[in-house]
């Protein structure tokens, strides 16, 4: 009687195993774009490992998500064709084109920046580098754009609008390289499947903001689950909760702005987005009592300049805020700072009683900058009315002075002031 109990246990726990629901769990998040009118090319490494497939997007909508199936592949090329059954994706604007030289302008459309509250295309512009890939791969080849793992998947447009291949971002002996398979690759394997070859292009007489946008209809957000898939509201949820973690580094809150890096909430030495926190002079980690020339770290006697600690002084040992709130955190260079300038939306306002400008990016999230003043000898200046904001970058025109934000009721931008003036610093992240 045991020995049949044990075999009917046996049976059952084997029957359970090969029918259980697995949970879903998000694999991997990418891009994909329209080959034909049913069918979607994207990256085989976004996919391997995963039972089901999803497609969002199509014809703009988000709310809703497709069952795609992967019907072949080119595993050297890290290529992989899904059909969405059932489904028209409609005509294609573009064409696949092998035309490529060294710094032609380039553009990817793709998903690398999506946001909970925000799923929505980006665009990274580059220029071809090298019309040959690692290890002089004909199939591949090299280009400026940043890249991450979201927008893998990503056609790339050439300067008629053609399709001139796909991202795909590999690191290689430690170093991240961004590279792009041909069309060339994605034209064989359509062929192989006998699959009409997207030729006519009507995208030529375009222009760049026209021609991201009619491809942007047929470029498609690609999740691959292991398990069975979820539902975008799902998805969306995810994404909240890895944005509630991603966003405390080292103990420090972030804002993603939508921006090339996150702005910490509060200065450095403050508790509050509304308090000035920690006065310091450029390149140096400590407050003092006087902010003077001669009190001034980086001077030295009898010089008619300050000592050279570099042009940027992010990452380094004279960086304030890699110092004092540890890996990852660092002051904003010159080129952060005007993208905060002139990517965001500033409003002069109030927290309380305290005067400074709600910044508010791309993504719809938003940071307060105090109008913390100066410190300048002795004494504090402009508390209320100015603020003035280090970063990281020497100035070109003067080697005493140091470019910094300036901003006050009426006014925000670069400006450059010297070295041993006591600013505040509103730390970033990648």
């Amino acid at each position: 009687m045991n020995k049949i109990l044990r075999t009917l246990y046996i049976c059952l726990s084997l029957w359970m195993t090969a029918n259980v629901v697995h949970a879903q769990t998000l694999h991997n998040q990418g891009t994909g774009f329209a080959v034909s009118d049913e069918h979607i090319i994207t990256n085989l490494s976004l996919l391997n490992g995963a039972d089901e497939i999803l497609i969002a997007g199509v014809k703009g909508n988000f709310n809703v998500a497709h069952k795609a199936t992967l019907i072949d592949k080119d595993v050297y090329n890290d290529l992989a064709l899904l059909k969405v059954s059932g489904l028209h994706l409609g005509n294609l604007p573009y064409a696949l084109a092998n035309a490529l030289s060294v710094n032609a302008d380039v553009v990817a459309v793709g998903y690398g920046r999506i946001r909970s509250n925000n799923i929505s295309i980006s665009t990274y512009d580059g220029k071809i580098t090298s019309v040959t890939g690692l290890s002089g791969s004909p199939d591949h080849f090299q280009t400026t754009m940043f890249s991450t793992t979201g927008s893998s998947g990503a056609p790339i447009l050439g300067n008629n609008g053609e399709v001139v291949g796909m991202v795909v971002s590999k690191v290689f002996n430690g170093r991240s390289i961004n590279f792009a398979i041909k069309s060339a690759c994605i034209k064989k394997l359509l062929t192989k499947k006998a699959i009409k070859v997207p030729q006519l292009n009507t995208l030529a007489s375009s222009n760049k903001d026209q021609r991201v946008s009619k491809i942007a209809n047929f470029t498609y957000l690609v999740l691959a689950y292991k398990g069975a898939a979820g539902s975008i509201t799902d998805f969306k949820k995810e994404l909240e909760k890895a944005e509630a973690k991603s966003n405390i580094v080292n103990g420090h809150e972030c804002v993603d702005l939508g921006l090339s890096v996150r702005w910490a909430t509060c200065n450095i030495g403050a508790k509050l987005p509304e308090e000035p926190g920690t006065y310091l002079s450029w390149g140096e980690i400590s407050p003092k009592n006087s902010y003077t020339m001669g009190m001034y770290k980086h001077a030295s006697a009898g010089k008619q300049n300050f000592n050279d600690i570099g042009n940027d002084i992010k990452n380094t040992q004279y960086d304030a805020a890699r110092v004092l709130w540890g890996e990852g955190w660092r002051i904003p260079t010159q080129f952060e700072m005007r993208e905060l300038i002139h990517n965001c939306k500033w409003l002069w306002t109030s927290i309380g009683n305290i005067k400074g400008y709600k910044v508010t990016g791309p993504s719809g999230k938003s940071i307060f900058l105090p109008a913390a003043g100066i410190k300048l000898d002795d004494d504090s200046y402009y508390q209320g009315e100015y603020g003035y904001y280090w970063t990281s970058t020497l100035s070109t025109q003067d080697v005493n002075d140091a470019y910094f934000l300036n901003c006050f009721a009426k006014f925000h931008d670069i400006d450059k002031v010297k070295r041993y003036f006591g600013n505040t610093i509103r730390a970033v992240v990648k």
